[in-house]
């Protein structure tokens, strides 16, 4: 019987602690394994609303292709730790689709308005973040005006879908 190399084991061990850690880590935050599943699921209509508007979609990530051949930031030489804020709005996102997990309504009444008042809060940050990437990334505006509406555009799915779960109507 052959003994898996020391590489092999350690790379296993690695990815199961992985798993095993993000798991622990979703878990108190998310309730129970069913929120998990849900929060998935909300992903994955996300995903399928960006699908759906697949030119819009096809625009912007052209766009984010020319523009990188341009500038891109990220080159050893001119990179610098603030242009990683580029990414802040995925971050809401993520936030968004996690709140719209965890206050889903699934009640036959009415759902309270507090947790959609708190997704158009988290929209709103939105914008405020994409100002101020806007203005810390001189002199690469034009490849962050291009991340940055692609991920506006995810944005607007994730809040769509957010808003549908915590107050139970949906399209």
């Amino acid at each position: 019987m052959m003994q898996p190399t020391r590489n092999k084991v350690d790379l296993i061990s690695r990815t199961c602690s992985a798993r095993l850690i993000v798991g622990v880590m979703l878990l108190p935050l998310m309730g129970d394994i069913n929120s998990v599943h849900y929060f998935l699921w909300l992903t994955s209509q996300v995903i399928n609303g960006l699908l759906y508007g697949w030119p819009i979609t096809l625009i912007l990530l052209v766009f984010i292709g020319v523009a990188s051949s341009y500038q891109f930031p990220f080159k050893p030489s001119r990179f610098s730790v603030k242009y990683l804020l580029v990414f802040l709005p995925l971050l809401l996102s993520l936030v968004l689709l996690v709140w719209g997990a965890l206050m889903a309504h699934h009640g036959n009444g009415k759902a309270p308005a507090w947790p959609a008042n708190v997704v158009g809060l988290l929209s709103l940050l939105h914008i405020l973040a994409v100002a101020l990437v806007m203005r810390l990334m001189k002199g690469y505006r034009w490849f962050a005006a291009s991340v940055l509406l692609f991920e506006l555009w995810i944005a607007f799915f994730c809040n769509l879908i957010a808003a549908m779960s915590v107050s139970n109507v949906w399209m």
